[in-house]
């Protein structure tokens, strides 16, 4: 609340002066700061309402923000200033880099083209090892069937050789004669013993004709005139030759025999 005493008197006129001596050597903003206090100090003096407080407030923030506005411009100027000092101080320094940089690249480069020639051989490796094993496999698989088939062939022959060795102990043309004149039970046994002794040569001689059948070589290579069951026979007797088996030999010529006889 102010009083009721009268200040106008010339005891209280005071004495007008100047604020800019009170602030010499002090910055701008400490200035504009400073008018800015005595401002709303003299405006609190005349005016006791709330508005001093905004128009300060106000006062402030356009005060800050001028402030600031000039720091990021002194400071962004500085730094453009320091990145081309620093660029033209280090330019040898800069390339000296680059160069290593480059270097690096290029032994990037050739470490790649090196793994990449690494990949490629191992390929190569890995595919002739798939080859090799292809073809093992197929080897190993022709040495199975070539056992087996050895191993049948010599079942047969031991089969063979049992018939072979049966036919030796049966009766001769003239003794079969004489035994079936003398007795006929005799004769009438002997013709089921003739018709199986038939039937097991015709199976012989199928398997002796299916046998070059089946290998075209066998047969590109035989003889053109090659007529009736002899010449088959003889034609056979060729090609078991080489092997020099007796045995084969005889059961050969004991099929010319039947063939023979059957003929009679």
């Amino acid at each position: 609340m102010r009083s009721d005493i009268d200040m106008e008197g010339p005891a209280y006129a005071g004495r007008r002066s100047s604020r800019s001596p009170v602030f010499e050597g002090a910055d701008e903003e400490t200035v504009a700061v400073r008018e800015i206090a005595v401002d709303v100090d003299d405006d609190e003096d005349d005016d006791d309402d709330d508005d001093g407080d905004l128009r300060l407030v106000l006062h402030l923030i356009s005060f800050l923000n001028s402030v600031c506005e000039k720091i990021s411009s002194h400071c962004y100027y500085g730094l453009q200033i320091y990145l081309r000092q620093c660029m033209n101080q280090s330019a040898s320094d800069l390339m000296v880099v680059l160069a290593r940089v480059m270097k690096l690249g290029n032994i990037d480069n050739e470490l790649e083209r090196e793994y990449e020639e690494l990949r490629k051989q191992e390929e190569e490796v890995v595919n002739k090892l798939k080859r090799k094993r292809t073809d093992d496999q197929g080897k190993g698989d022709s040495v199975r069937h070539q056992r087996a088939l050895w191993d049948r062939a010599l079942e047969m022959r031991i089969s063979m050789q049992k018939l072979v060795t049966g036919y030796s102990q049966l009766l001769e043309m003239e003794g079969k004669l004489e035994l079936c004149t003398s007795d006929s039970q005799c004769e009438k046994a002997y013709h089921p013993l003739t018709k199986s002794a038939v039937a097991a040569v015709d199976c012989l001689l199928e398997l002796k004709n299916a046998l070059p059948e089946q290998n075209t070589a066998i047969t590109e290579a035989s003889a053109a005139n090659v007529d009736g069951e002899c010449g088959l026979i003889l034609f056979g007797n060729k090609r078991i030759y080489p092997l020099r088996s007796i045995s084969v030999l005889l059961i050969l010529i004991s099929i010319s025999v039947q063939s023979m006889m059957r003929s009679l």
